[in-house]
Parts: C-alpha cells; sequence; structure tokens
C-alpha cells in the first residue's frame, strides 16, 4: 500500500477506537470525502492482509460486506461526513471480525427476500449472437479468439479483449445483426470504419460488413454507444424507428428501448442532428434529445452523463431515476420479470451500484426505502408500502 493508503488505514484505526483527536477527525474527514467506492473496498482487503491468523478466524463474505456498505449508502440522499466516517469505520471493525452494524432486517420475509435475491446474479458471459446475410449465426462467447467467419473478402474477427472487429474490402455489401439478450454482458463492436459501438443487454445493431457510397447507415434496437470513426465525406446515420441521428464525427448514446416512453439521444462529444420527419433538433455536448411517441423533440440543455452511462461503466443508476425506470434497467440485467402493487411515485433512490454485484444489494436498498419484496421463480415483486 501507498504511504497515503497507510495514513488512511492508521486514521481509520484510530476512529474505529475511538482515539482519534479532533485534528485527526478533521483529516480523516477530508481523505474519506475524496475515496471511493472501489478505494474503501481495497482498504478491506489491505487490511484484512495486515491482521494476524488469530483475527481471521471467522471467514467474512467481503462481497456481501460491500453490498451492504453500498446499500446503506445508497438511500442516504446526501452523504454526510458522519456517515462516511462510520462506514469506513464498519470496514475495519468486520475486518478485525467484529460485526458492530446490522441492516435491521426486522423480518423473516427481509432476509428470505435478500437470500432469494442472491440467486439472481450478474451476467457472467457475453450471450450475444452475430446473424449473418447468408443466415449463418454465430455465437460471441462461445467462439475462440481469432477468425470468427469470413464473407467474401470481409474477415469477422474476435479479439483477445472480446471486441468484434470486421476487416477487408469486398465488391458485395451483405448486412449482418449483433443481437445481444437480456442477461448478457455488454459487448463491443468496431465496424468496417473504425467506428466502436457498445452494445448493453436486450439491445441490437444491424450494419453492412462495408460503407460503400456516400453514407455509413445502421440501424438499433435498446441501447448503444458510439465513438464514431471521423469521415466529413461520408455522414453516420443511427436509425431507430422513424427516428434518424446524423453525425459526422462524435460520441453519443442513445436509448431506444420498445419498454420506453421516449428515445433519447446524449451527447458526449461532437455534434448529432436528431430528426424524425420534417423536424430536427441539433445537439450540443451535454445536451439530450427527447423523442416522443408523438414525434415531439425535446432538447434537455443539461443531463447528467455519469448517469446516462452508468451502463457502460458497470453501475446501476439510481440518482435522477424513477424506480420504474431503474427497474426497467434491472430487469434486462439479470434477466428477471418485475411486479408491482401500490403507489410508487413518492419513492426516491439515490446512488449508483455496481453491476458486477449480485441483485440482493438493490433488494436490500429497496428495503430500507420501504419497500416489500417477494420473489416467485423469475419474477420479482414489488409493494410499496402504505
Amino acid at each position: 500500500m501507498a504511504a497515503n493508503d497507510d495514513r488512511l488505514v492508521f486514521l481509520l484505526q484510530q476512529f474505529a477506537g475511538n482515539r482519534c483527536s479532533r485534528d485527526e477527525l478533521n483529516e480523516l474527514f477530508q481523505k474519506l470525502e475524496h475515496t471511493d467506492n472501489e478505494s474503501l473496498y481495497a482498504f478491506m482487503d489491505a487490511f484484512y492482509d495486515q491482521l494476524p491468523a488469530s483475527a481471521k478466524a471467522d471467514q467474512v463474505d467481503w462481497d456481501h460486506m460491500f453490498s451492504q456498505i453500498m446499500a446503506k449508502r445508497a438511500v442516504v440522499k446526501k452523504f454526510n461526513r458522519a456517515w462516511l466516517a462510520a462506514a469506513a469505520a464498519l470496514v475495519l471493525l468486520v475486518g478485525a471480525g467484529i460485526l458492530y452494524f446490522t441492516l435491521n432486517r426486522s423480518s423473516n420475509n427481509v432476509q428470505s427476500s435478500v437470500s432469494s435475491a442472491e440467486m439472481f446474479k450478474p451476467p457472467a458471459s457475453a450471450r450475444a449472437v452475430i446473424t449473418l446475410g447468408d443466415g449463418r449465426v454465430i455465437g460471441i462467447d462461445s467462439a475462440s479468439n481469432g477468425m470468427l467467419a469470413k464473407v467474401g473478402n470481409i474477415q469477422i474477427v474476435k479479439l483477445a479483449d472480446g471486441q468484434v472487429a470486421y476487416s477487408g474490402e469486398g465488391s458485395a455489401v451483405m448486412f449482418n445483426t449483433l443481437s445481444n439478450p437480456r442477461g448478457s454482458k455488454v459487448v463491443t463492436l468496431a465496424l468496417a470504419d473504425g467506428t466502436r459501438v457498445w452494445l448493453n443487454a436486450a439491445s441490437s445493431i444491424r450494419f453492412p460488413t462495408q460503407f460503400i457510397g456516400n453514407r455509413r447507415d445502421v440501424q438499433v434496437t435498446g441501447e448503444a454507444y458510439f465513438e464514431v470513426a471521423h469521415d466529413a465525406a461520408k455522414p453516420f446515420h443511427v436509425l431507430v424507428n422513424n427516428i434518424a441521428v446524423q453525425v459526422i464525427g462524435t460520441h453519443f448514446n442513445i436509448m431506444a428501448f420498445e419498454d420506453e416512453n421516449a428515445i433519447r439521444t446524449t451527447l458526449l462529444e461532437g455534434a448529432v442532428r436528431v430528426s424524425k420527419g420534417n423536424a430536427f433538433k441539433r445537439l450540443y455536448p451535454g445536451q439530450q434529445a427527447v423523442v416522443a411517441s408523438d414525434g415531439n423533440i425535446q432538447v434537455l440543455p443539461s443531463v447528467d452523463l455519469d448517469g446516462v452511462m452508468a451502463w457502460k461503466n458497470g453501475f446501476i443508476q439510481l440518482d435522477g431515476t424513477d424506480i420504474k425506470t431503474v427497474m426497467r434497467g434491472v430487469a434486462r440485467w439479470y434477466a428477471i420479470d418485475v411486479r408491482y402493487e401500490g403507489n410508487f411515485d413518492n419513492v426516491h433512490l439515490s446512488g449508483q451500484i455496481p453491476r458486477t454485484l449480485t441483485l440482493s444489494t438493490l433488494t436490500t436498498i429497496l428495503q430500507k426505502s420501504g419497500i416489500d419484496i417477494v420473489f416467485s421463480e423469475n419474477t420479482m415483486t414489488l409493494s410499496s408500502k402504505p
């Protein structure tokens, strides 16, 4: 561990033993305000490694403990200094085999719900498939690295990082479709022009094996993030139903799931033009175009880009999102169905949780927010308390 890390561990030990001086306490608060969740998790491991064998007799489920910390932090709308210090002190207390903190589970129903949620794990592989123009279907995860297929002079290759790439030139153009189902990891595709695409679960993209002519067109369902290769002479178009997003070279996200009430295009870099029929809007970085079912295009001048990109960066976004929107994303990621009983208009969540955790983390957060949860086979039923 770095010296700076050693200092933080020392301060946490002082706090856990109620030995902090006023100056040490102020220093601890300042450090914790700039410590992210991954760092706290690293401190858990580092501190545990430093413990004598006698203190390690009782094994600790670190993933579950981290889930508890994340859950507790997520239901606090604004994290105050006292909570941050308490959460960090908890890391040390648990590392020493002393559990002073629980989630105050008040009923067997809460315990069984969290236990049931453990069965729903995040995707362990990419279940995506490519359907070639000649009808062949190729499973991405099951295929070995190297050439997946050859269509004329066009090669389809799976790289070491799992990305699918197209290369080569030919006289004929064929259209392929990359489909990523529910319960599948995010997949990455490199198109023939060098454009990179990240595809969320429950999403697909239809694209040509090479771009010929003065346009580059692809079709998308679900959600995808694009880093478009610059080519001013050949604009790039993403088509979703009757909506077109035209770009020259830019980074943007498009979300167009069928169960959402609008299609949202969010610009991170460059410029795009979103159009439906004769109506169009031009976006600048940080803006989002919302196209309603009636064709109306609204531009939101400033959006939370971290929240929009949470899915690509490995998180489930809770801040600024209503619970049903959150759960639609959860359903796609964990491949479950969600039902509701009661009114959820006044339920507000906060924070982000890693997509790598089991569903129990989110279940705990929901229960702490006053929601009862029951699992039945592949269905999660949420009931709001009166």
